[in-house]
């Protein structure tokens, strides 16, 4: 699927094409420390020795870290100002990994629109199980910086739950002192349309 560019647009498309490939590599580099983040956490709040976390939680993706974390908080009663905090990490987390999943899996130039020249749709209309059951979001270089600069603030937001004093009242991680973190990437709503499958429509 394409569009046509005159050269101007053409060169501030190869331009965006480059820049969204390093802000990729950056975006998954930082994922992966998000989640060595969400892994001590889980660790810590577990209270299990290094040999019964690697054998319990070695295979947990983000989701699976968070819901047990979750699920620990509930049953030792943890306290209320670090299960707010980690509340509000998890929710940010849990966008950007959808979106995360959607770039890894469906970012390739076969199954890319390009809508205009600075952000693309991805979309997997191409190969969705079934018809009518596809997605199609926006995306761009600006998008991946956004949330890779989230994912710095969360990595610092879960540090404190594991390296950080553990007496005392517990105080989340602020960029600047007095003012809460606020996030940088809002998720773009997420269209499905309807298409009829080939050779399928009714005759009258």
């Amino acid at each position: 699927m394409s569009q046509e560019f005159d050269d101007a647009d053409e060169q501030v498309l190869r331009e965006e094409e480059a820049k969204f490939e390093r802000a990729l590599g950056r975006f998954v580099m930082t994922y992966a420390d998000a989640e060595a983040e969400l892994y001590r956490v889980l660790v810590r709040y577990a209270e299990v020795s290094d040999a019964v976390a690697r054998a319990t939680f070695s295979g947990m993706r983000a989701k699976g870290m968070m819901d047990t974390i979750r699920a620990i908080a509930h049953n030792t009663k943890l306290d209320p100002a670090r299960l707010t905090d980690l509340e509000f990490v998890f929710a940010q987390l849990a966008s950007i990994n959808t979106t995360r999943d959607q770039v890894v899996h469906f970012s390739s130039t076969q199954l890319l629109i390009w809508s205009e020249t600075t952000s693309r749709v991805l979309t997997n209309v191409e190969r969705v199980r079934r018809y009518g059951g596809h997605f199609e979001t926006q995306i761009g270089s600006k998008t991946l910086d956004a949330m890779t600069y989230d994912l710095q603030a969360i990595c610092n937001h879960l540090n404190l739950h594991w390296g950080g004093l553990r007496s005392g009242p517990f105080k989340p991680w602020e960029e600047n002192a007095g003012e809460p973190t606020t996030w940088c990437y809002k998720p773009t709503p997420t269209t499905k349309a309807m298409p009829k499958a080939k050779g399928t429509e009714r005759k009258p």
